[in-house]
């Protein structure tokens, strides 16, 4: 008699336990197609900004070579920057100059 109120209890905490599983499988499986959307976006901005940069280099390529300095060329004082970026560079120096004499 005994018996059978005990099969039945177990019965009933099994029965509670499965649906609490399949409660957090239906969360897991609702949080992991959440993120291979986000990733799937995230894989379409690396790829947008790998093709525009592919782009900018062959654009760059063509308007000027590559210059390549050897450790020699650059200890001596050689540089790979347009005019342009000696300009900013050197104002970037002047302003560095300024804040360390000052302090």
């Amino acid at each position: 008699m005994f018996d059978r109120l005990k099969a039945a209890k177990r019965l009933n905490e099994h029965d509670d336990a499965l649906a609490s599983v399949q409660r957090r499988l239906t969360a897991l499986e609702g949080q992991w197609t959440d993120t291979l959307d986000r990733l799937k976006v995230m894989m379409g901005r690396v790829l947008k900004e790998r093709q525009t940069v592919q782009r900018w280099r062959e654009e760059q390529g063509q308007q000027e070579p590559e210059t390549h300095l050897s450790d020699e060329q650059v200890a001596a004082g050689q540089g790979s920057l347009t005019p342009q970026q000696q300009t900013i560079n050197a104002g970037i120096l002047a302003r560095r100059n300024r804040t360390r004499s000052t302090q």
